[in-house]
């Protein structure tokens, strides 16, 4: 059992500031398993997938004394009629939760999206997620109270002409039932990229028998009986094959709680997605972590025995699980404030199911030793499977809570790096990605940034071995890592022509901030030859960083700041690159010559959200500009203080309404681009601030 300190205790009761997320996470376990709600209300429209690109249509309804609410779900198909219940402020957005409130006056209704998945733990990453409702009289009186809530096939189909089939696949005698919706047709990752959904496997849902009906049946008629009279269909419509948009099949599930008063009165359901298989990676396809060999969970090609399983334990462990996850909430939320504040920490547990969600993690055939390999997803921005720079963007949760989680990220790219692979990598450089997801059929023939990814796998892996105080994972490609030291002493100190991980400005010579990327990624190389013993590669490498790093300032600096490029004067741009300089204790760049001139410039250049990434736009990136505030040069006090005052208020002030987008205007607080990505994941890098025991 998890021990709850005295702050996680009492920030389960705290009342959080009010926040009005962008998007708001409701059952987000992975780049498929991906719903959100980009309402304030969550009865203003149906949720959807994360691209915004197709819904993913969950209803919710109730009934007290004979009146009939809608509490989740647009209001179409059966329910145009049902009117919403007043809901009660802002949702809650914890980091494994999301809690809304509504009311009739006469009855208290809480629904809960709980997502039981600890970062720290790559064992709990399972695409399941509870659906919970906590009803209690508030009028002193009791009252008759019926809950449903039903899905349709969008959740397993990428466009709603696709063909779905349907089913029941637990016994009929047992404590828990499930139902289960998939495509008809199967075929097995038969696209990828273009942020397609997931069209094979099946959505399920999981419920405990005692006191529900349910019912595969048109969501028009079973919503409309539902709300006359508190029940659905006997008898499940069977006609299929039939496309997801012919009458719109749903699985619905009611409840009927009886007189309801002062007490409160728990049911609750568990929506899980079986995949089958998760990714592809060199022509091989890989289930999910969770069915890896050796857990005694049933399990076969088509997974559905090992989904039976996963959904029955979450049903008997569900008390457990709830009380378990909300004090792992509580302690999240204590930890976070007490390093950057409230604000810092409602938006650090807004970014971890979307930095999570935006992740699969999967496991190696037995032959090759049922590895954890985890496959970040490039949403929003070409849809590439395992990219480099939007791994480094949110290596800082990583690191924070779990080196599984990257070295999982990190094996492919090494051993594709290395000749490991079909197709072999043929440069002295780091590649870029690993393909298109969910295929991780890696080319030669991509998009490449050699400084910029070479500077990151070099600084990521410094980072992750000496949180783990070894070399373990290193030692493996010692011979590729030294390649990729000497190609940064040799073109790192004047980067030729090329793009860097803001590819959408194009490519540019003598890129200061990419040359700060290299000497840092040669201060890295030190650092791993001092965890391997090799004092005389430290010493040479160390040797050679703080020569180029005083070099860089003679070339870069332009009176009280540093030019964008060497050469272009007038010019500035963001230098977050400097914060990797800190985390790992290299101090190339001082405080006194570097940091605190960038300090002093940048706050006078910080528009209403916040820094711009350079002066050519008034756009800015996450996680970089959290970056340079978490630089020491920024006090704990001061580091509260902007991120509540540019980032915080972003996040409830922008138009736009997605899953939170990394690259926004800084004056308009418009999107300008991409969506639901994991780079949010970089916002942890104040808890991993050098003064902070983040090794541990």
């Amino acid at each position: 059992a998890r021990l709850i300190g005295v702050l996680a205790l009492a920030a389960l009761a705290h009342a959080w500031l009010p926040v009005r997320p962008p998007s708001v996470p409701l059952v987000v376990n992975d780049p498929y398993f991906s719903i959100w709600s980009n309402y304030d209300n969550l009865t203003d429209g149906w949720p959807t997938f994360w691209s915004n690109a197709m819904n993913m249509a969950l209803q919710g309804l109730v009934r007290v004394d004979g009146h009939a609410y809608r509490i989740m779900g647009g209001a179409s198909t059966g329910s145009e009629a049902i009117p919403p219940m007043q809901q009660v402020g802002l949702p809650v957005v914890m980091p494994t939760s999301t809690i809304y409130t509504f009311t009739d006056g006469k009855v208290r209704i809480t629904l809960t999206f709980l997502s039981p998945m600890r970062a720290e733990d790559i064992t709990t990453m399972v695409p399941l997620t509870y659906l919970i409702w906590d009803v209690v009289a508030v009028d002193g009186n009791l009252h008759d109270v019926q809950i449903y809530f039903d899905f349709d096939g969008e959740l397993c189909v990428n466009s709603v002409e696709e063909e779905i089939i349907w089913g029941r696949p637990l016994p009929a005698n047992g404590s828990t039932a499930a139902m289960a919706i998939g495509s008809a047709a199967q075929r097995i990752m038969p696209t990828s990229g273009n942020s397609n959904k997931i069209s094979w496997g099946q959505a399920w849902v999981a419920y405990d028998t005692l006191g529900a009906s349910s019912a595969f049946a048109q969501a028009a008629i079973v919503r409309t009986m539902f709300a006359a009279n508190g029940t659905v269909p006997v008898t499940d419509d069977l006609s299929f094959p039939r496309a997801v948009d012919n009458g719109w099949i749903v699985a619905a599930v009611a409840y009927s709680l009886g007189r309801v008063g002062a007490s409160p009165v728990t049911r609750f359901v568990s929506l899980a997605y079986n995949d089958v298989y998760s990714v592809m990676l060199d022509g091989a396809l890989l289930k999910p972590y969770w069915r890896r060999p050796g857990t005694g969970i049933p399990d076969e090609e088509s997974g559905v025995r090992a989904t039976a399983w996963l959904v029955e334990l979450a049903s008997a462990l569900f008390s457990q699980r709830r009380a378990d996850f909300q004090a792992y909430d509580a302690q999240f939320m204590a930890n976070l404030t007490s390093v950057g504040g409230e604000p810092y920490a409602l938006v650090c547990a807004l970014a971890y199911r979307q930095t999570l969600g935006m992740n699969k993690l999967a496991v190696t055939a037995p032959a090759n030793g049922s590895l954890p390999v985890g496959f970040s997803r490039e949403s929003g921005s070409g849809d590439d499977i395992l990219t480099t720079d939007v791994i480094i963007d949110s290596a800082p949760f990583f690191l924070l809570y779990s080196s599984d989680w990257l070295y999982a990220q990190l094996r492919p790219i090494m051993d594709f790096d290395v000749g490991k692979y079909s197709v072999k990598w043929p440069n002295k450089y780091a590649s870029h990605d690993m393909g298109s997801y969910p295929i991780a059929n890696p080319v030669v023939n991509q998009e490449t940034m050699p400084i910029e990814e070479t500077g990151n796998m070099l600084m990521m892996l410094a980072a992750v071995s000496m949180k783990d105080g070894n070399v373990n994972f290193v030692g493996q490609y010692w011979s590729l890592v030294r390649t990729w030291c000497e190609y940064l002493v040799d073109n790192g100190l004047y980067p030729a022509t090329q793009l860097s991980s803001d590819d959408f400005d194009g490519p540019t010579a003598n890129r200061s901030n990419l040359a700060v990327k290299a000497i840092i990624g040669i201060g890295a190389c030190m650092q791993l030859e001092m965890l391997a013993g090799n004092s005389s590669g430290a010493a040479h490498y160390s040797t050679i960083a703080a020569a180029y790093a005083q070099e860089w300032i003679v070339l870069a600096r332009e009176g009280d700041h540093f030019k964008l490029a060497y050469g272009q004067p007038g010019t500035w741009e963001m230098l977050y690159n400097l914060w990797w300089d800190e985390l790992l204790g290299l101090n190339l760049f001082s405080e006194a010559e570097v940091k605190l001139p960038c300090k002093t410039f940048y706050n006078q250049h910080t528009l209403r959200f916040g820094l711009p990434l350079d002066n050519r736009h008034t756009w800015t990136i996450q996680p970089w500009m959290t970056w340079i505030y978490s630089l020491r040069v920024y006090s704990d006090v001061e580091f509260a203080a902007v991120f509540a005052e540019y980032v915080f208020a972003w996040i409830s002030e922008t138009p736009d309404r997605w899953p939170m987008t990394d690259w926004y205007d800084t004056a308009s607080g418009k999107r300008v681009g991409f969506e639901a990505r994991s780079m949010w994941g970089g916002i942890y890098s104040r808890a991993l601030g050098p003064d902070r025991a983040w090794r541990q």
